[in-house]
C-alpha cells in the first residue's frame, strides 16, 4: 500500500475562551463553523471546527476550549506558527479589516517570495496571513466580505 500525505488535513489547538475563540476565527478571519461537537475523550469538552464554505481538508482549524487549562509554553518539537494563505493582493484589505476590528498585526513583510502579515489570536496563539498566487483548491465562506482563508499548515517545530 502506497501511502503519501497530499497535505495537512486539519490544524488543532486549545482555546482558554470559547466565545472570543469563536468570535476571532469567525468575524476577524471570516472561517466558517464547520462543527461543533464534543472532544469524546473529555466529553465534557466541546470540539470546535472552522474551515472554508465546504469544510474541505486542509481548510481545517479545530480548537478544544479548556477555561481552566494552564497557559501552554513553547517547547521542543512543537509547532509555533500556523500560517493562512490569503489571495495575492490582499493584505492591505486584511490589514485594515484587523485594525478595524482591534487587531494588532505586524508589518506586513517578506518571506519566501510571498507577502506575510503577522497577528496573534485571543490566547497569544501565532497567526499568519500569507498572500499567495497560487490557486488553492477551497470553497470561500463569505467572498463578498472576505478575501479566503486557508490554513496552509503549520511552521516547522522548534529546535
Amino acid at each position: 500500500m502506497d501511502v503519501r500525505p497530499s497535505g495537512i488535513h486539519h490544524v488543532t489547538a486549545i482555546a482558554s475562551d470559547p466565545q472570543a475563540n469563536a468570535d476571532f476565527y469567525l468575524n476577524a478571519l471570516g472561517m466558517r463553523m464547520v462543527k461543533r461537537t464534543v472532544n469524546f475523550d473529555a466529553p465534557e469538552t466541546y470540539h470546535f471546527y472552522y474551515g472554508d464554505r465546504a469544510g474541505n481538508p486542509g481548510t481545517i482549524m479545530t480548537f478544544f476550549p479548556w477555561p481552566d487549562a494552564p497557559k501552554g509554553r513553547i517547547g521542543a518539537g512543537q509547532a509555533t506558527t500556523t500560517t493562512f494563505s490569503v489571495p495575492e493582493g490582499s493584505l492591505g484589505w486584511w490589514a485594515d479589516h484587523l485594525a478595524a476590528l482591534n487587531v494588532p498585526t505586524s508589518r506586513p513583510s517578506e518571506r519566501d517570495e510571498e507577502d506575510v502579515l503577522t497577528l496573534r489570536d485571543p490566547d497569544g496563539l501565532l497567526i499568519e496571513l500569507a498572500a499567495s498566487a497560487d490557486h488553492h483548491d477551497t470553497d470561500p465562506w463569505d467572498g463578498e466580505r472576505s478575501p479566503s482563508t486557508t490554513p496552509s499548515g503549520a511552521s516547522a517545530p522548534s529546535p
